[in-house]
């Protein structure tokens, strides 16, 4: 969510959907789809690749991209933000920015055992904006201050 309030921020109306609401032919309409999903063991888990693998032989040519992931703080955690990257360019979506990963930390007390570390949202939220701006000039849209 946090991304898609720094990309709202630059003046673009934005959507965030579950991948299983996602009708994958409706993506063409879109100048800007950034997928993310949690990094599990090392990589993308197996319903974000089935998502993927649906859209994979889509034309998505002059629109944009941005794949991002959160994920354990290790540099052996992998991530599901670089194979989300790579499936994302198999369409032709051009990435507006290198992946980004969100860095999450056990806790025992949260839902799921993890929680964004401090700043991350607000990081991400940055991220949006500065995507936001990006596209902005790429289509020639003028921003408001």
């Amino acid at each position: 969510m946090a991304l898609a309030k720094g990309i709202q921020e630059s003046g673009f109306e934005t959507f965030c959907k579950n991948i299983n609401q996602v009708i994958p032919d409706s993506l063409s309409q879109y100048r800007l789809i950034a997928v993310g999903a949690p990094t599990e063991m090392i990589t993308a888990s197996k319903s974000i690749k089935g998502f993927l693998d649906k859209i994979d032989k889509l034309d998505l040519h002059g629109s944009y991209g941005f794949a991002f992931d959160t994920k354990l703080p290790s540099r052996l955690s992998g991530s599901a933000a670089k194979y989300i990257e790579k499936k994302l360019k198999n369409t032709g979506l051009q990435m507006i920015i290198s992946s980004s990963s969100a860095i999450v930390e056990s806790h025992k007390d949260a839902k799921q055992n993890v929680v964004l570390r401090d700043g991350e949202e607000s990081r991400f939220e940055l991220i949006g904006r500065e995507i936001g701006n990006m596209l902005a000039a790429k289509i020639g849209k003028t921003v408001e201050p």
